[in-house]
Parts: C-alpha cells; structure tokens; sequence
C-alpha cells in the first residue's frame, strides 16, 4: 500500500502533478456525472492524464518485455477489453518491445484496428465466436456467427496484410460440434490461400488518401463509433456489438483506400497534410467522434473551408461540424449546404426537396440502400444536390464548393449496398469519377483486389448466393467472374 498511497493521498495524483505542474481534480474524472468514456470530448486534463499513465505503463512494461527477451522467450499483448496505458496507435507504444499484437476480432472495424497499427510486430486475429457456453451450447449453431463474423473479417483483409489468425476458449466444447471444427478448418485453408497468395503485402488502393476526423484522431483509429440507435437495439448476445445506426467505419474497412485518423489539434497545429484528399467527419452531436466544442475554433474551420475550396473532399455523415452555436447547427452548413432543425430555426423557409436524378452518385443507387433514421435535415443552399430524401428528411446530398465537393449522408447503417455506395461516394469526393479505375468491383456482395508485389488478384463472395462480377484488369482487359456461395477466388494477374 506504501507504494500506491503517499501521506494519505494517491502517489500517482502526487506523481502528475510534478509531471504537468497542476494538480487534477475530482472534477476531472467524474466530468459532470458522464465520466470519460471514449465518446466523450477529452478535456485537455484528461489528455493530460492519459499520457501520464501511458508513460508509466510503458516503462513499466518495456521492463517486462525485456526480462523475457533476455530469457530467450518473444511477448505479446492482448488488445481485449480495454489497454489502458498501452494505447497502440501511439508511438510510445512501440518503446515497449513488443513482438506480438493479437486482437479480438468480430468485423472488418476490428481487424483494421488491429492491422493498422504502427510498428513491426505480428498481428495474430483471435476470432469470436470464443468456445463459450453462450455459443457452444445445445439447438445453437455456432458457424452461423463465425460466418457472419468471417465474411466482414475477409473483406477487411484484403486491404491490409495480417499475419496469423487464432481461436481462444474450451476445446471440449468446440469438439461437440464437428461440423464447426469443418468449417475452421475451411477458414484456415483459405487463410493460407491468403498469406501464400499475398505474402503480407498491401492491395491497390484508389488514388487519394481519406482521413477520419475527430476528437480523438490517431489514438483511436478504427474504433467504432457507437451510435444512439444501439441503445435501442436488442442484439442476439449482449457481448456481441451489432452494426446498426451509423455505422461509416464497418462499410470503410473493407474498401481501397489509404485511411488514416486525424483530431482537430492536428489541424491547428499541424494543417491538413497534402495527401490528405477527403475528410471525413462522422458521428452524433457532441460526441468525441463529430467533435462537439472542437467545432468552435475558428481555426478549424477556416482550414476545413480551404481544404475543401482548393479542391478537396468532405463527407459528413450523422452530425459533421455539429455545434449549436451562431444561429446555426452545422458550422460548415454552407460547405454542405444544408442545417438540421433543432427546433430553434422553425421560423425559417426551408427550400424545396428535388432530386437530382441525373447526378454522378444518382446513377450509383441500386434502391436498395439503407439510409437509417430519418435525418431533420433540410435544404439551404440553392446549387445543393439532393440525391436520395426521405420524406422531407434529405438522405444523401452532394454539392460543388468552390473547386472541391461535399457529401451528407443522415446515416449509414453497415450493409454490402452501403458500403458499395461509400466506395462511389469516395471516388466523386476525390475527383476520380471521371476515370477508369482498374480492380474494382460493382457488385456489392463481391470484392475485389489486387496485389502489384505479387501479380496476384482476388475475388471475395460476401453473400450466400452465386455471384458473378465483371471488373477491368490492370492492363484494361475485362475479367468476368462467376463465384459460388461464400467462395474466395485467386487468380493471376501476369
């Protein structure tokens, strides 16, 4: 107890203080009742003490990691539940020396998570569903949540290498399901397909890199945005996170594009790096992931309005730029040109929903999109495109800004549809529409990719249904495709 405590008091409170020359306070943990989760706006204090204990821990940890080094032994950690003071999208997370990451893995948002974090160690998935009794019990079928979780996990993988994939729980259970222990055994034969195919090399991507923008940036890159629909969603395991609502990162991870996160502090202290094509800002008002009072630096506002006007690309999804403040709402209103009704501008004309069926993204619906809850968000611009409304409620809306564009989308749910419309939506924001792009599917339920290192191409069937796809090869010739239920295809491309 000596070690935690000091003259009565917490020693790491005394600790920070020598550290940052200011003491914390209850204040900053209760933060009004809310405490600070991560969809919270991060106080500067609490920043603050995020990075104290990530200091500690690390120190601590690379003392660990170094004990079995010398042993002769390798060390990994497993990002689960949570890793306080080992945030791994940080770069004092690689002082540890750690040579395996392995990460709980049930969609494509949680493989990304796990790919794309610096460093060079080994990335092993540990899949779900975990050999559990919740699972693993008798009148249930586990490969139907191992599917549902393998078909988004595939598409994931396509577009950053992982290295090794693993199960974790009571092998006994598992043992009394011969037909799942078939079909681990088919998901690791393609898995092998993957890596020999591959060899931990990265897919083609569209030209143009997308940075996710929010409170938190780079700390909690392809961290799900949990979104107030789930609260009122009743999944089939309560441990299970089911993709409804705005759900933008789910349909992102399994698309080719360079993605990165950026916070709003990267933006006032660094600007928008030129690779940066598209920004996208997503989530519910006074979230950590639409920014709440982040919105209320004018600095950030000026840099978004000219990245965009010099010819970038802004998607806004849910809530983007979302501060009730000026008389306004959208604090890019006029870049998106439209506002959502809080019921504080009732008394304003609202402009007539028409839509612009002949637009680019117009052409791009199959009617079958799923656009969620209904927005409240109406015109207010008279050059604003409405591509898809519901009602009054505008759905799906692009518009020019000086030499740059923007898109809404009031909400998208994780769907193949939705996630194919995201790809188009993508591909007009960075100003690629009007050329062939080689290796890309139309086809909702399958994807496509290509390896440039090893000539090599693929095919992925996302649905229970034969598929067929029809793309252009990397030389302009056509390739047609004909997949069976589920299959994974690999073809060369020589």
């Amino acid at each position: 107890m000596d070690g935690i405590w000091r003259n009565g008091k917490p020693r790491a409170l005394d600790d920070f203080e020598k550290r940052f020359g200011y003491r914390l306070t209850p204040e900053d943990f209760v933060d009004a009742g809310y405490y600070n989760g991560t969809y919270k706006v991060p106080s500067q204090r609490y920043k603050d003490w995020m990075t104290f204990v990530q200091e500690f821990v690390v120190s601590f940890a690379a003392e660990l990691v170094s004990m079995a080094h010398k042993a002769g032994k390798r060390t990994a950690m497993f990002q689960g539940d949570h890793w306080i003071g080992t945030e791994p999208f940080l770069e004092s997370y690689q002082q540890i020396g750690l040579d395996i990451n392995i990460g709980a893995v049930e969609d494509g948002v949680a493989l990304r998570r796990l790919t794309d974090s610096g460093g060079d160690q080994i990335r092993e998935a540990r899949f779900y569903p975990y050999f559990f009794p919740d699972v693993f019990r008798e009148g249930n079928d586990p490969v139907v949540e191992s599917m549902s979780n393998w078909t988004k996990i595939r598409r994931a993988m396509l577009q950053k290498p992982l290295d090794r994939i693993g199960y974790g729980g009571y092998l006994s259970l598992a043992n009394k399901f011969p037909h799942f222990i078939d079909h681990v055994t088919e998901v690791s034969q393609q898995f092998g397909d993957y890596l020999q195919h591959t060899q931990r090399t990265q897919s083609q991507k569209v030209a143009g890199k997308v940075a996710v923008l929010s409170a938190w940036g780079k700390a909690r890159s392809w961290l799900q945005n949990q979104a107030r629909d789930q609260r009122f969603y009743v999944p089939p395991r309560p441990d299970v996170m089911e993709l409804v609502g705005n759900n933008l990162l789910e349909c992102l991870s399994g698309l080719p594009f360079d993605v990165e996160f950026i916070s709003f502090d990267d933006i006032v202290e660094n600007g928008i790096d030129e690779d940066i094509k598209i920004i996208i800002n997503t989530g519910d008002a006074n979230s950590a992931w639409s920014g709440g009072e982040c919105w209320d630096n004018p600095d950030v506002l000026v840099a978004i309005r000219q990245f965009v006007a010099q010819g970038g690309g802004l998607l806004g999804v849910s809530d983007p730029s979302a501060l009730q403040k000026n008389g306004r709402y959208f604090q890019l209103g006029d870049v998106f040109g439209l506002e959502k009704e809080t019921s504080l501008t009732m008394g304003r004309v609202a402009m007539p929903v028409s839509v612009n069926e002949e637009h680019y993204l117009s052409q791009c619906l199959s009617g079958k999109e799923d656009f969620g809850n209904l927005s409240y968000v109406y015109p207010q611009a008279d050059d604003l495109n409405v591509i898809v409304a519901q009602g009054q409620h505008l759905a799906l809306t692009a518009k020019e800004y000086g030499e740059g564009r923007s898109v809404y989308l009031g909400n998208l749910p994780f769907t193949t549809e939705n996630a194919r419309l995201l790809q188009n939506i993508l591909i007009w924001l960075g100003a690629n529409d009007g050329q062939s792009q080689s290796w890309l599917s139309s086809n909702p339920e399958v994807d496509v990719a290509f390896y440039p290192d090893t000539l090599m191409a693929t095919a992925v069937n996302f649905s229970s249904e034969p598929q067929k796809v029809t793309v252009i090869d990397h030389k302009g010739h056509e390739v047609s495709l004909s997949l069976e239920p589920y299959e994974w295809r690999w073809l060369s491309a020589e």
